[in-house]
């Protein structure tokens, strides 16, 4: 039920920024913002696992929970990720908050990155 934690006791909207500015001081929540790689273009060559996994090694990106946010679809690059459990293939529009907090790491292209800031402005 909105306005009410675990204990039931009704919370003020002053509460829930305490509450912000605490989760923001936590290591934790803080590398969401700090594991971004922004490239101009994925560019994989071939639609094979071993070179999107070699790709995103090359930008930093270890075998932790990772989304690729892409400006547009390609079959190519959702073949080579269907292997790959720890990596989320999105495009920009179909990008939500829930995804970017979830995952650890987010490398995006730059023409997704504007896309999203427009998507998620509105």
């Amino acid at each position: 039920m909105p306005g009410r934690n675990w204990t039931g006791t009704v919370r003020s909207v002053a509460d829930d920024f305490t509450a912000v500015e605490a989760a923001a001081s936590v290591p934790g929540v803080a590398r969401v913002y700090d594991e971004l790689t922004v490239v101009e273009q994925l560019g994989l060559a071939e639609p094979k696992t071993k070179a999107l996994v070699a790709r995103l090694t090359s930008f930093g990106a270890a075998a932790g929970p990772t989304l690729l946010v892409l400006g547009e679809r390609s079959a190519d690059v959702e073949r080579a990720a269907a292997n790959v459990p720890w990596l989320q293939v999105t495009t920009a529009l179909h990008t939500s908050v829930y995804q970017l907090v979830r995952h650890d790491r987010v490398v995006a292209e730059r023409a997704a990155l504007v896309a999203l800031q427009e998507a998620l402005s509105r």
